[in-house]
């Protein structure tokens, strides 16, 4: 896939500047010019995320030879495959690059037959970075959401993967499956009600005690199994109320 040119500073900054004047995605694509909308979003996301539109540093050490030299060197291996590592620092003693870095460069192209940085060994990632996103933020609206769930939801999407799979993706974004914690049926509210009850009732007949119905001690089903609930769920949020399930009486 061909690389496509990179849009000017000032372009970038005009965009920012629109954006700033209340404009959406689709006039600011517009008004510009600039060829789709996703490249306007990608510049204002990278100004609210970073505060800037310049081009970032990468991460890592800078390389401390020029693919120029890389090429060089190579040329002069295969001219004299019998020179050795100082010969070569030698020859590149503008460039100031340590015998280590020679000797790396040219193990690595004897091996490979290549000194670009190769293709990462394993098996490619079956879900897109957007589709991991899409999962996690259906286990945020939804924590009870079962693995059949979420993998019928990932096939709808375009997006076919093993339930182990989802199951990794939630765990790198710190989601574990857990079973929920237990809610009393009666909190401190119910009990100062009921009390209340009793005590206005204290003097009524027998036959008038007889008509009450008592339920409080008994759940009704109304929201699935008595049994245990199992919830997505990161550290120390077994407390929040969409991880608990609700009760007779919420």
């Amino acid at each position: 896939m061909p690389r496509s040119k990179e849009i000017q500073k000032q372009m970038r900054e005009k965009v920012i500047e629109i954006y700033q004047s209340g404009k959406g995605y689709k006039a600011i694509s517009k008004a510009l010019g600039l060829p789709e909308k996703a490249t306007v979003r990608a510049i204002i996301y990278k100004w609210r995320k970073h505060g800037t539109v310049e081009n970032l540093p990468r991460s890592g050490r800078p390389t401390k030879i020029t693919p120029r030299a890389q090429r060089q060197l190579i040329q002069e291996v295969t001219k004299d495959p019998t020179t050795t590592s100082k010969e070569l620092q030698a020859s590149l003693a503008s460039v100031k690059v340590p015998m280590s870095t020679v000797t790396f460069i040219i193990r690595k192209w004897k091996k490979f037959g290549i000194t670009r940085t190769p293709p990462r060994a394993g098996c490619p990632a079956k879900l897109s970075d957007r589709g991991r996103r899409a999962l996690v933020r259906e286990v945020t609206k939804n924590p009870m959401v079962t693995l059949k769930e979420l993998q019928c939801f990932s096939v709808e999407r375009g997006e076919t993967s093993r339930r182990t799979t989802i199951s990794a993706v939630l765990y790198q974004s710190g989601l574990y499956g857990r079973v929920t914690r237990q809610k009393p049926l009666l909190s401190k509210r119910h009990m100062t009600v009921h009390l209340e009850f009793a005590k206005r009732h204290l003097k009524d007949s027998q036959t008038m005690r007889n008509k009450i119905l008592c339920s409080d001690e008994t759940k009704i089903e109304l929201f699935g199994l008595n049994g245990k609930h199992h919830v997505w769920r990161k550290p120390g949020t077994h407390h929040l109320a969409n991880i608990i399930p609700p009760e007779l009486g919420d």
